[in-house]
C-alpha cells in the first residue's frame, strides 16, 4: 500500500519520512502567494562571542538565488519577526534590513541573481555591496534566535504598517546557510510523492509548505 503524505502541521513539517518513491529535482519552486518554507535556521549568533579586531570563525551567512517579477515592493526572504531580517525587491531593485550592514534599491540585473548575506559581508551576484568587517555591528544575520529565515514570506513595515505578506512572483533556486565556511543547510526544489518542496541536501530532509496554498 502506498503512502501519500502532505501536512503543513508544525509537529511534522521540515521531517524527514523516508519516502523511496520521490519525483526528483526541480528547477525553482515558486509560491502561489500562500505558501511559503520555514528553513528552521536563524543565523543568529550571541553578540557576547564577540572578541573586537576578531572576525569569528563561526560569522554566519546566507546565499539566495532567485528570480523575480514582482512590480511592488514585496519580500521574498524574512521572518515572523518585525523587520528582523527580510529581502524585498520591486523587480528592479533590491533592498536588506537586518541586523548586518543593511543597504537600499540595489539594481537588480534581469534574470536570476545571488545574493549573499553575511555579518562580515554581503554580495549581489559576486559585487560586494555591504561591509561589516570592522565590527560596527554583532556578527549575526539575525537579532532572534527563536525566529527562522522564512523562504517567499516575511513579517515587516509596509505602506506604513506591519503585516506578514508573501510573494507570488519570485522563482527561487536554492537557498544555502554558513557558520563562517562550514556549510550548513543547502535547500533545493524537490518534488516528493507530488508534494513539491524543499531538500536539504546535507541531511536529505524534506521542508514542506508552512503556510497554506501550494508551491508551483
Amino acid at each position: 500500500m502506498a503512502l501519500y503524505l502532505k501536512t503543513n502541521d508544525n509537529v511534522f513539517k521540515n521531517k524527514n519520512f523516508g519516502y523511496e518513491n520521490v519525483d526528483g529535482y526541480q528547477e525553482y519552486l515558486e509560491s502561489d502567494g500562500n505558501a511559503y518554507i520555514n528553513t528552521g535556521w536563524t543565523g543568529y549568533r550571541s553578540p557576547a562571542q564577540d572578541v573586537a579586531g576578531v572576525i569569528p570563525s563561526d560569522a554566519p551567512r546566507f546565499e539566495i538565488k532567485f528570480e523575480t517579477s514582482e512590480n511592488t515592493f514585496k519580500a521574498i526572504l524574512g521572518t515572523l519577526t518585525y523587520n528582523q531580517p527580510y529581502i524585498a525587491t520591486n523587480g528592479a531593485k533590491v533592498t536588506y534590513s537586518g541586523n548586518g550592514a543593511n543597504f537600499i534599491n540595489i539594481p537588480l540585473n534581469s534574470g536570476k541573481n545571488i545574493i549573499e548575506i553575511g555579518s562580515v559581508y554581503s554580495k549581489l551576484n559576486n559585487n560586494q555591496i555591504a561591509d561589516n568587517s570592522d565590527m560596527t555591528k554583532p556578527y549575526r544575520v539575525n537579532a532572534y534566535l527563536d525566529s527562522p529565515i522564512l523562504l517567499f514570506g516575511a513579517y515587516y513595515n509596509s505602506g506604513g504598517g506591519s503585516q506578514f505578506e508573501i510573494t507570488d512572483k519570485t522563482k527561487i533556486y536554492y537557498f544555502k546557510a554558513y557558520e563562517g565556511e562550514r556549510l550548513v543547510l543547502d535547500l533545493r526544489p524537490y518534488k516528493v510523492n507530488g508534494v513539491i518542496c524543499m531538500r536539504d541536501e546535507l541531511t536529505k530532509t524534506y521542508y514542506f509548505n508552512a503556510g497554506s496554498g501550494a508551491f508551483n
